[in-house]
């Protein structure tokens, strides 16, 4: 069965968890103030401490020591080094996940953006297509007008389409 020093341990790990996650990370780490990040992390262990040194001095001893002594320092010490590897480990996670997030959006965005310039570039008439047609319009004015004139309508009809194609209307 779990004492009242195993709920409070865990307590205080699943505690320093949540601030880690839910706050610190994301108003430090995420906005590459690490420094900030770190002495937030001290303060929180040290208010863990202090509330540790609190209930123990209310006869609430759930760290039993040997000697029956009060917390100290090196008590400290162990904790900041146990929920540095924990915080370290949990943020891990955290940031991973961030990481993956950020890299399906610029996929996405990449994705959107290749997209964009297909779309833009099969709007545009590639100008030696056009040249090349009317030079061959021409010529063919003089050998037989009547296929000139068919051409020139179905040219006509490419370009009209290849316009509301642009603007995003369909033509019958």
């Amino acid at each position: 069965m779990a004492s009242f020093r195993d709920f409070a341990v865990h307590y205080y790990f699943v505690e320093s968890f949540y601030i880690n996650h839910y706050i610190l990370i994301p108003a430090f780490v995420l906005r590459s103030r690490f420094l900030a990040y770190a002495g937030s992390l001290l303060v929180v262990y040290t208010l863990i401490f202090l509330v540790l040194m609190y209930l123990e001095r209310q006869e609430l001893r759930f760290i039993q020591k040997p000697d029956r002594s009060y917390l100290d320092w090196e008590d400290y010490l162990i904790i900041v080094i146990l929920l540095t590897i924990f915080i370290a480990a949990v943020s891990s996670m955290k940031l991973f996940k961030v990481w993956i997030v950020n890299l399906i959006r610029f996929k996405e965005f990449e994705n959107n953006t290749l997209t964009i310039q297909l779309e833009q570039l099969k709007s545009q008439i590639n100008p030696h297509f056009l040249f090349n047609t009317l030079n061959n319009i021409n010529f063919l004015i003089d050998e037989n007008p009547k296929l000139a004139s068919k051409v020139l309508l179905k040219l006509s009809d490419v370009l009209r389409n290849q316009l509301y194609l642009s603007k995003g209307i369909r033509s019958n």
